[in-house]
């Protein structure tokens, strides 16, 4: 009987530590905010492969804190060698001031603050394409663009800019989100006179020559801008 009970005992606590073990190990694998969660690649990668046609390898990652937001960066290569940078985003704090205790995957791919098409476009349009000094941070994810116009020909480079955006997109994009369009804004005056988003007008201009394309948006711009100045 003593020895029933001892292999009983030995048996129970190995079973509680398997139980132990295993649950801190998904809790650092899938709960946890720190470099061993494996869940935001895992997000990333499936974003990757749904929104290009590339394939990609990762080089290296990161985790961090900043600005009241957990941020795993990771760093991949497509199949030409271009390397780029790509996030994922966690707050630290819910929007009703509560700390988030746990890592919550039910946001998908809201988080994700995506560079590659940006780079792939200045390495194309190496000469062209200057959208560094445009480039605003991510608003909830969504890539933003702030033009201002400061004379009348500032029109001529923005509208050059935001076509050969429009226009070479979808040779890299099989699924386009707000993640690969991004928001464009234009000031002047201090006010925003022109917008333009995955949300509204921009899915009948996709499919323009880029030539019509930069004609179109100048005309609405400079329109607005005149009306602007009466």
């Amino acid at each position: 009987m003593r020895v029933y009970r001892n292999r009983l005992i030995k048996v129970t606590a190995i079973i509680c530590i398997c139980f132990v073990l295993g649950n801190i190990y998904y809790y650092f694998r899938y709960l946890s905010f720190s470099r061993f969660n494996i869940m935001p690649r895992k997000i990333i990668e499936n974003y990757l492969a749904d929104t290009y046609y590339n394939d990609f390898t990762l080089k290296g990652k990161d985790f961090y804190v900043e600005h009241k937001n957990y941020i795993w960066k990771y760093t991949f290569v497509d199949q030409s060698g271009l390397e780029f940078d790509i996030y994922y985003r966690h707050l630290s704090e819910s929007a009703e001031g509560f700390f988030y205790l746990l890592f919550d995957n039910k946001m998908g791919n809201w988080w994700i603050l995506d560079y590659y098409w940006q780079a792939k476009l200045r390495k194309e349009f190496e000469e062209e394409l200057r959208t560094e000094k445009y480039e605003k941070e991510f608003d909830g994810g969504t890539p933003s663009y702030i033009f201002e116009i400061k004379t009348e020909t500032d029109i001529d480079e923005i509208s050059k800019t935001i076509s050969i955006t429009l226009s070479n997109i979808p040779k890299y994009v099989k699924t386009f989100t707000d993640k690969t369009i991004g928001m464009y804004v234009v000031i002047y005056q201090g006010k925003s006179i022109y917008t333009l988003g995955i949300d509204n007008k921009i899915s009948k201009v996709m499919d323009m020559d880029q030539r019509l394309l930069e004609q179109y948006i100048y005309n609405e711009i400079y329109d607005l801008y005149i009306q602007a100045n009466n």
